[in-house]
């Protein structure tokens, strides 16, 4: 690590980085304080401050993305600084007067700068560190952006100490003394290279968002990076939304407390960064992130537990009073603490994943793509808190709500997992809820290299039973049809989903293909599950993909799950949710054919 910041060509970036995120820091929360603190109607206040925020970058996602493509990146941080040095200015002047129209405007030009800043950074400084110390570089950024949020907490919390002008006085000498230190290590940057000078920058929203979906697409890795940091800031966003109610409401509580919290939070997230590339020499970080992931949940929840056991009274507390309320304060903190730490470690690597599996000529607009979706995120979030508002419901259902969402992301990044330890937790899994039995493995393997398995389809869960017993990466062909349903992309993770057009010759080709490379294949002979009325229609192709691939049927029999909540049969009990499920592997057979039979003749043997 401290290589990364001697290196001379990085640590201009980090210092520019560090005194723009303090300003950043410091114009949120300032504004968040005067107007939860002294404004009436602040949740509504504060949504449409972050909704003007995400607006914000809406606009610099599809600009600043192909901008820092086409045009040197250094000298687009240099004039945005320049820029941001002006926009302060305006900033303290509505802050002193506490203007909430000015404020407003101030903080959405802000927020453009910083935005635009962001993308331009995070596509700029791959070029200035070698790619085995991405890890460590975001990890920087990271920690010391919680660093700068540390020091502005601790510069807010002298609004209950000092006088309001002196606090003003010394608000508006930090934010233009950081603002212009920032600019000043701008300049010390190193030029970039120009990878595409000759790219059309299209200001209109939609074939941009349409371009980089279709890039994105096939791309499964670079896909989970985008989806992940959108859904932690939607989650940040709705926690910082009603982070002032809960303080006042459920813990009952005054600013101070909210400030220790945060400053809390800001030290784990510091401490989990800087974990990162420690835990990344020792281990594979993409195994560890999905466990983190449903140990933030736990610690939120653990949280809110704690909270709700705090007495009540109708005098809010100071952090001093709330310290010596119970054990359960202790608790809370150490929660916040242990889920920072937790959340760093999920969010930190996603960064130099997606630099890792970005090509440099394309990442000004990919940081601009993801810049795209955390705005749709944010703004999804303000219209998240103003139907709760309006329908009421209680803070704590709100949480709640948000860890159980965290935990079926924290199964989402289990793709991040190695086959053999994805495989081994589903087994497990599998065997406590359905006693699992499996026999006949042996079959499998004296089977050989070019096998296609058919299992008897009873159940909407065979595949999944299946892929969690055989102890080798199958490649399932299912139908278009099929593909389209959300929940079949959860098998994704223990399997290589593959599409198959039923109508089209040409895509008994494809698995033939398949076969003929040596991978272990899975197609389903009937076409739909049975529902007891009628014989389903048994398909031929599969026998015709094994005689032309010249490869082995390996049957698979599934007992159990023909009367459970899982099937189409008329007599199943919807209540019969956990069933003894029992699978067998029957010995491999080869298809032998008449060679004098005709091709009509040889499908239907």
């Amino acid at each position: 690590m401290l290589n990364t910041i001697s290196n001379k060509k990085f640590l201009p970036l980090l210092l520019t980085h560090i005194f723009g995120t303090l300003d950043d820091n410091l114009v949120k929360n300032l504004f968040v304080f005067l107007a939860a603190f002294f404004v009436q109607g602040s949740v509504y206040w504060i949504a449409v401050a972050f909704a003007f925020y995400g607006l914000t970058f809406l606009f610099t996602s599809m600009f600043f993305g192909s901008l820092s493509d086409k045009y040197e990146k250094s000298l687009i941080i240099k004039r945005l600084k320049l820029l941001e040095v002006c926009v302060m200015a305006f900033t303290l002047i509505s802050i002193n007067f506490q203007n909430r129209v000015l404020m407003l405007l101030c903080l959405t030009a802000f927020g453009f700068c910083s935005s635009a800043i962001r993308i331009v950074k995070y596509s700029f400084f791959p070029e200035l560190v070698p790619e085995k110390d991405l890890l460590t570089a975001n990890a920087l950024l990271k920690g010391f952006s919680f660093v700068s949020a540390f020091f502005a907490m601790l510069t807010l919390y002298g609004l209950h100490i000092l006088t309001r002008p002196t606090v003003l006085f010394i608000m508006g000498a930090i934010l233009m003394v950081s603002s212009i230190c920032g600019y000043v290590f701008s300049l010390k940057l190193p030029n970039s290279k120009v990878f595409t000078p000759k790219l059309k920058i299209d200001l209109k929203p939609i074939p941009f968002v349409k371009q980089m979906t279709k890039e994105v697409e096939n791309n499964s890795k670079v896909k989970f990076c985008l989806l992940s940091i959108a859904w932690y800031w939607l989650l940040g966003s709705v926690i910082a939304f009603f982070a002032l109610d809960f303080c006042k409401t459920v813990l009952m509580a005054k600013a101070s407390v909210l400030v220790a919290a945060m400053i809390v939070f800001s030290i784990g997230f510091v401490v989990g960064s800087f974990l990162c590339p420690v835990l990344n020499i020792k281990k594979k970080l993409t195994s560890i992130m999905p466990v983190c992931g449903f140990l933030l949940s736990l610690f939120f929840l653990d949280c809110l537990a704690a909270s709700h056991v705090l007495p009540q009274t109708k005098v809010l507390y100071n952090i001093n009073e709330f310290l010596l309320l119970s054990i359960n304060t202790y608790r809370f903190f150490i929660d916040i603490f242990l889920g920072s730490v937790c959340a760093a470690i999920c969010i930190v690597p996603l960064y130099s994943m997606l630099q890792q599996a970005t090509d440099e000529s394309f990442m000004g607009r990919m940081f601009g793509y993801s810049a795209f979706l955390c705005a749709l995120a944010v703004i999804g979030s303000v219209l998240i808190v103003f139907s709760l508002n309006i329908l009421n419901v209680p803070l704590i259902g709100v949480f709640i709500l948000l860890a159980l969402l965290n935990i079926f992301f924290a199964v989402y990044s289990c793709q991040l997992l190695s086959f053999q330890t994805k495989q081994k937790i589903f087994r497990k899994v599998l065997s406590w809820l359905f006693d699992l039995d499996a026999c006949g493995l042996e079959n499998l393997k004296n089977a050989g290299p070019r096998t296609l398995i058919i299992p008897n389809h009873t159940s909407y869960v065979d595949a999944l039973i299946v892929s969690a017993v055989v102890d080798k990466p199958i490649t399932f062909f299912i139908t278009n049809e099929m593909a389209q349903k959300w929940w079949v992309h959860f098998l994704g993770c223990l399997m290589d989903l593959k599409k198959l057009d039923a109508k089209s010759p040409f895509s008994v080709k494809t698995v033939v293909e398949e076969l003929k490379s040596g991978k272990l294949c899975m197609v389903l002979t009937e076409a739909h599950l049975p529902n007891g009325n009628t014989l389903m229609k048994v398909y031929e192709g599969p026998a015709l993909m094994v005689q032309k691939a010249k490869a082995k049927v390996l049957p698979v029999q599934i007992r159990g799950l023909e009367y459970s909540a899982y099937s189409r049969l008329p007599g199943k009990s919807l209540f019969n949710l956990l069933p003894k499920v029992s699978m067998e592997i029957l010995p491999a057979q080869e298809l032998k054919t008449d060679k004098n039979a005709t091709f009509h003749d040889a499908r239907r043997q």
